[in-house]
């Protein structure tokens, strides 16, 4: 029996900036919609996320979001506290999805607060990528 071929899907911005709402949410980076219908499919997301203020105190928190169709499937958050004028992280995700058969739109979202507001919060170089794998090409898994 032959075996499909492994197929990739990706979406990238670099050094594009990107405005961040304070205490909102903004998608990223969108992986145009494409037919998923038998694959499992791995995502790997990551953004650089600087946030810049006039004094040094502030609390940052953020969730990294991959989104199937604008619902979410995956996410991983970070919170940290600014101890200088500027504060850049670069958050990161992989998830792996067995959609349901048909076509799928994948997105990267990025949510962030601060305690107290500060002067900017925005996203710089940012990537989503998509690897479907057929059937043929999965090995089993166990789950513990």
């Amino acid at each position: 029996m032959a075996k499909k071929d492994i197929l990739f899907a990706f979406a990238e911005k670099s050094n594009i900036q990107l405005n961040l709402p304070q205490n909102g949410g903004l998608t990223v980076l969108t992986i145009p919609a494409f037919d998923a219908s038998g694959f499992t499919v791995k995502l790997e997301a990551m953004a650089e996320v600087v946030v810049q203020n006039a004094t040094p105190d502030y609390t940052v928190a953020m969730d990294i979001v991959l989104l199937r169709n604008g619902i979410d499937i995956a996410r991983t958050s970070e919170v940290n506290v600014g101890n200088g004028l500027q504060y850049i992280t670069t958050p990161n995700i992989t998830w792996v999805d067995i959609p349901p058969p048909g076509t799928h739109t994948y997105e990267l979202f990025i949510t962030i607060s601060t305690n107290p507001f500060v002067d900017e919060r925005f996203v710089l170089t940012r990537a989503l990528t998509a690897t479907l794998f057929p059937p043929d090409n999965v090995l089993p898994s166990v789950s513990n």
